[in-house]
């Protein structure tokens, strides 16, 4: 069935042709909490009523369903593949860019899947997009070298080599003590997840 282009008007007015009778009286309290019985005849005015009532209630709710909610001041909207300023887009409220660069977290105490859990308040910020590991940050390791005796001492021992570097012990019960070389870049390492860019803004009035 075709959706009706015309509104179910009726008794608009509210008398009679003549201009004078009232057309529309609200069925009293038996009627509106048990309706007409068997034998009951509904007056004109009683139906009149009752029909100018869903009338005007179905275009009210006609009219509210064709202007777009807004959004309240101080929500975000979120925007896929338009960058425009969203009182471009809608026509109502001052947007200003938010969260930019970041991704949003939920104020409270969360757990995470080792159990640790983390406390966030409400509008603070944090994070780094790239981090370089300090030494207190590295797991605890050690390095296995070998050890290179000279003179009257026994011939090589060990297995590994740490590269260009030697401890060589010279007299017997005397160790030189040398560091291995330096290995790794230094560089600072990426921490972002994937991602997807969507375009977030807070309305501010």
């Amino acid at each position: 069935m075709a959706y009706p282009t015309y509104n179910p008007e009726w008794a608009i007015n509210d008398t009679y042709i003549d201009g004078i009778t009232a057309n529309k009286i609200r069925p009293d309290e038996g009627l509106r909490q048990y309706g007409f019985d068997p034998i009951d005849t509904p007056t004109s005015q009683e139906l009149n009523w009752q029909f100018n009532n869903l009338y005007q209630q179905i275009t009210e709710l006609k009219a509210q369903l064709s202007t777009p909610s807004q959004t309240p001041i101080n929500e975000l909207k979120m925007i896929v593949g338009d960058n425009r300023n969203p009182s471009v887009i809608y026509g109502y409220g001052t947007w200003s860019p938010f969260a930019q660069g970041r991704t949003l977290i939920g104020a409270g105490t969360g757990t995470d899947i080792n159990g640790t859990q983390r406390s966030f308040v409400g509008g603070s910020t944090g994070g780094e997009y790239l981090h370089t590991i300090t030494q207190a940050e590295m797991p605890s390791h050690a390095h296995p070298i070998k050890l290179q005796y000279q003179g009257n001492n026994k011939a090589s021992e060990g297995s590994a080599y740490a590269a260009n570097s030697e401890i060589q012990q010279n007299d017997i019960g005397g160790t030189d003590i040398r560091t291995t070389d330096a290995v790794g870049g230094g560089q600072a390492f990426n921490l972002l997840s994937p991602y997807e860019i969507i375009y977030i803004w807070r309305r501010v009035s």
